[in-house]
């Protein structure tokens, strides 16, 4: 606490010249002691007092009169608090506050981060930019909220106090939702794949995925669905892996709620992909084969055969390469029967890469070349390249070396045409391949 002297001309800074010199040292030593001399309740109190005391002097008195009584009832008490100044200090300017700027103040306190954005803000409360700054401006004098660099926070002890408010007047679900609402729209609306896009979701990241957290618990599954969708990119993007990991499974577990199989197949494999990319293959193989199971239920054989694809790539990074094969070759079935020329190039090629590890190399050459000729048909140049540059290591194997230096070169023409970063790969293995020619 403040000694009274600090405590007076703390007071009238926050009251301002014209209200402070209405109030003289009598009446500012009893209204610093109706508050404990607390900072923070004097600078709440004076901020008051400058607002409304000029127009109605003789009710503001009264109402700190009842004010000083109650703070000395609760120090008789067992709960007696320095805080207790503040929230006394809290009520009386929250009984001043309009409809618009008491729902402002409970929906940021109903935020998920410690800081808010105002575009976030006034999307869950319904203003316009111009409203919102008004309303924002309002309680920024009555020190009620902070402002710093486009964000809006609140002291622990105001948070606490509108809590509390909300609570008692049964308002406080409702704030939570409509801070949830917020986050639900803000996402949607910079749910794109671009630069920009990424850094408006990322400014309100801790928001976004508490809210999903929070959505989680209160059974709010459809807005949990929404959320996994329209973050999931910025996640994966900016490598954020274990938050990723964690609004996946709860976007999973809210799609299986809605009984939406295809949202919770896309976000099934998506965190199987997080698992593999952070080498908990077991993980990622348990995944998809979850993938797999819904995929066959509803019928979608696009991603049937994209699960056994990632399925064979899981069982292959861990060496099985012959359960990789199997996999491989169901794939291989399923994109024919759907006419996926893309698809089977790369199962083809797939078969290929196993073959090569399982050192049957007439077999790889075989799938590579087949995986070749569709890459051609389709003009899908960096497979073409890929499948070539392949060859051309597997008949280096063999000693024929000339061929693979015409399949390697070619590799190189198409890798540099695309501007792929494989071309100082190819000159490395030409480089080798012409000196083992001689």
């Amino acid at each position: 606490e403040l000694d009274a002297e600090a405590a007076r001309d703390l007071l009238r800074h926050h009251t301002g010249k014209e209200t402070g010199d209405l109030i003289d040292d009598t009446l500012a030593d009893e209204i610093t002691k109706a508050f404990g001399c607390h900072p923070l309740a004097l600078q709440l109190a004076g901020e008051y007092l400058r607002r409304y005391y000029p127009a109605d002097p003789e009710q503001i008195l009264d109402r700190l009169a009842n004010a000083h009584e109650l703070i000395k009832d609760l120090r008789r008490g067992k709960g007696a608090s320095k805080d207790d100044n503040v929230y006394l200090s809290l009520a009386l300017t929250w009984d001043r506050l309009d409809e618009k700027q008491a729902k402002v103040l409970s929906t940021l306190a109903a935020f998920f981060a410690p800081t808010t954005g105002l575009e976030l803000l006034r999307t869950a409360c319904g203003l316009d930019e111009g409203g919102c700054r008004t309303v924002l401006g309002d309680l920024n004098a009555l020190s009620l909220l902070r402002q710093a660099g486009g964000r809006c926070s609140l002291h622990a002890l105001v948070a606490a106090f509108v809590r509390a408010r909300a609570e008692e007047d049964d308002k406080w679900q409702a704030a939570k939702k409509a801070a949830l609402a917020g986050c639900v729209t803000y996402a949607h609306t910079h749910s794109g794949t671009d630069r920009a896009s990424h850094d408006l979701l990322d400014a309100e990241r801790e928001n976004l995925l508490e809210a999903a957290q929070w959505a989680a618990q209160a059974g709010e599954h459809a807005a949990v669905n929404r959320l996994a969708w329209d973050v999931e990119d910025l996640l994966d993007i900016r490598g954020y892996s274990h938050e990723r990991v964690q609004l996946l499974e709860a976007g999973a577990a809210a799609a299986r709620a809605l009984g939406e199989k295809r949202d919770e197949g896309a976000h099934r494999n998506n965190l199987g992909q997080v698992y593999a990319d952070l080498g908990q293959v077991e993980k990622a193989i348990e995944t998809y084969k979850q993938v797999l199971t819904i995929a066959q239920e509803i019928g979608n054989k696009q991603g049937e055969g994209a699960t056994l694809s990632n399925l064979g790539i899981a069982y292959a990074a861990l060496g099985q390469v012959e359960k990789a094969v199997e996999y491989y070759e169901q794939q291989l079935i399923i994109v024919r029967e759907i006419g996926d020329r893309r698809g089977e190039g790369n199962a083809l090629g797939s078969l290929g890469n196993a073959y090569a590890d399982l050192g049957q190399v007439e077999k790889a050459v075989e799938y590579y070349e087949q995986a070749l000729v569709i890459a051609r048909e389709i003009g899908d140049r960096r497979n073409e390249g890929n499948w070539l540059f392949n060859i051309g290591l597997l008949l280096e194997g063999q000693g024929k070396f000339a061929e693979a230096i015409d399949l390697v070169e070619q590799a190189r023409e198409i890798y540099a045409a695309i501007k792929a970063p494989d071309v100082p790969d190819c000159d490395r293995l030409l480089a080798r391949l012409r000196e083992k020619r001689g």
